[in-house]
């Protein structure tokens, strides 16, 4: 590769982890206030809204994990995902159906 692509590429890695930086601290909060929040409101809707900020703030750690290696090489490679990355949506479907049942019976108490 000539040098302009790689530099080119290079900063364009860096905006990317810089941006998935601020994603994954934002997840962290969300989910952390939505959980919080729906435990002292007794709200199984903010917690489940908190679980999948969870779920989500799994998938930004798996790609910010993704791109920081590359940022520091020079020559780069293709990587697979991480193994977990392959059950996220998995999980997220199973967590929503989790708590739409809950919720149904939660309304009937």
């Amino acid at each position: 590769m000539s040098e302009a692509i790689v530099s080119e590429r290079s900063y364009a890695l860096r905006a990317a982890l810089r941006l998935e930086i601020i994603t994954v601290l934002w997840m962290a909060i969300e989910a952390a206030v939505a959980i919080g929040e729906g435990i002292i409101a007794r709200s199984l809707l903010l917690i489940a809204f908190g679980i999948d900020s969870g779920i989500e703030l799994a998938s930004a750690i798996v790609v910010f994990r993704r791109f920081r290696p590359e940022s520091h090489r020079k020559f780069f490679s293709e990587q697979p995902a991480l193994p977990s990355a392959r059950f996220q949506p998995f999980l997220a479907c199973r967590t929503k159906l989790l708590i739409s049942g809950s919720t149904q019976s939660w309304s009937r108490l």
